[in-house]
């Protein structure tokens, strides 16, 4: 499927380090960043994304909501890649999103866009929906 992988050997410095070394191993005109504990969203979300960024040229990112929650995964547009490469301690990728937010155009998605594992009962509402089936994954 085309996938190369990469290794981030300053992992413990957080996910900012492993998304920086991600960057720097591509050549693309945009890129989804997508978190290790979020999954289930559906393919078709992604191509909505796509077109999306593609329909708007102005935009420079674009990421679902559910019931006005922003989520993940976010499809960021290339010249926005400098700024996640050099970002300072002081700030996050979530810092460098909002400072665009002018240029941030959002999608309606469904629960899974909200979605993440952080404790236990994060886990077994994860599990509920997986048996309910509301997933993009047959």
């Amino acid at each position: 499927m085309g996938v190369r992988v990469v290794h981030n050997s300053q992992y413990e410095e957080g996910m900012t380090t492993s998304f920086q070394v991600g960057l720097r191993s591509i050549d693309v005109d945009a890129v989804f960043l997508v978190l290790g504990d979020t999954f289930g969203f559906k393919r078709e979300l992604l191509q909505i994304m796509e077109q999306i960024l593609e329909d708007n040229p102005d935009a420079m990112l674009v990421s679902p909501r559910y019931k006005g929650r922003k989520g993940h995964p976010v499809l960021i547009r290339k010249p926005l890649f400098k700024e996640f490469l050099s970002i300072s301690e002081k700030e996050t990728m979530k810092t460098v999103i909002e400072r665009h937010n002018d240029k941030h155009l959002y999608v309606e998605g469904d629960e899974w866009a909200v979605t993440d594992m952080d404790t236990k009962k994060d886990y077994d509402h994860v599990k509920e929906l997986w048996k309910q089936k509301k997933t993009g994954f047959s």
